[in-house]
């Protein structure tokens, strides 16, 4: 897309309800299915103009202001509180074995990579960060899973917008698999710090690792979980808890069974979820809401026709 189109909405708005800061987020690529947008805001007389840029020209997203408003436009992220807000926008909902067979289906079926899927996920993850505002050091607490490899594609992107990141990550290296494994290797190649623990947790060098930080990122474990976290994570998750940082989830709280809603024992208590291309069931549940926070759903680029067969199916 060559030129630059530009369209400007006004309304007034109270002034005690805008925040003080002037903020600027959100950019996706068109390659990857989603529409592009570098939004402005601009206060001016109790007026907030809004210039949408649509074009790859504008696709640097500025994310450590600090005090940034969260605006969500496009596909990439809907903020949402509980179930009303979902039957109002119609968004679907698929279990877990529905959303299994949804990624195996894109890949199959359609052709897409896997790896394109996570670098969506972890993307739009990134962008609903930036979007709530930075004002310090975000630390990824990974996994073994895909889930994981969703939160080292996280921390590359926050890297990439000037953003101080690092990585937890509870697993050998060694007995990463798929794509998880792959976003790891290319990780390893940038200067981005990553601390392996073992199996055997030392909470003290985790409180270390926990120093100053203003975000968790919680990409302990995905969707296919179920039960109690086994050791270490439980104590983990509880460290998380206890921290003072803010905490946001990568397609569910770790600890929370996405298809019931029903909390672990120990269950990260996010402040914000991303959860990816459909909204799991467990997610809407009264029990649930404690630990999920405002609610994000992340597009990734799997075919709508794709997501509104499987709706139907069920």
């Amino acid at each position: 897309m060559g030129g630059l189109a530009s369209v400007t909405v006004l309304f007034t708005i109270p002034l005690s309800r805008v925040p003080a800061y002037v903020a600027g987020w959100h950019a996706l690529r068109h390659e990857e299915g989603v529409r592009e947008f570098n939004v402005c805001h601009c206060l001016r007389k109790a007026r907030l103009t809004f210039d949408l840029h649509k074009s790859t020209a504008c696709r640097r997203a500025w994310c450590g202001h600090k005090a940034a408003s969260s605006v969500t436009l496009g596909q990439t992220s809907k903020p949402f509180y509980g179930k009303q807000w979902h039957t109002r926008m119609n968004e679907p909902i698929l279990t877990r074995d529905q959303v299994r067979r949804l990624d195996q289906l894109a890949v199959t079926e359609f052709g897409m990579s896997g790896l394109v899927l996570m670098e969506n996920a972890g993307r739009g993850t990134t962008d609903v960060i930036c979007g709530l505002g930075i004002d310090g050091p975000v630390v990824i607490c990974c996994g073994r899973g895909n889930n994981a490899g969703d939160g080292f594609v996280i921390v590359r992107h926050l890297d990439l917008r000037g953003n101080a990141a690092r990585v937890v990550l509870w697993s050998d290296p060694d007995e990463l698999t798929g794509d998880a494994a792959t976003n790891f290797s290319i990780l390893r190649k940038t200067e981005v710090p990553v601390e392996v623990f073992s199996r055997v947790h030392e909470p003290e060098r985790f409180d270390r690792a926990l120093a100053g930080a203003d975000w968790i990122v919680d990409a302990l474990l995905g969707t296919g979980a179920r039960g109690e976290p086994r050791p270490p994570l439980d104590v983990v998750i509880d460290q998380i808890n206890a921290a003072p940082a803010r905490r946001l989830a990568v397609d569910l709280p770790s600890g929370l069974d996405c298809d019931t809603g029903r909390p672990a024992a120990h269950t990260v208590r996010a402040e914000h979820t991303c959860t990816f291309a459909a909204v799991k069931p467990g997610l809407l549940r009264p029990e649930a809401v404690p630990y999920v926070g405002q609610l994000h759903l992340v597009d990734i680029g799997t075919p709508r026709t794709l997501i509104e067969r499987l709706v139907a199916e069920a």
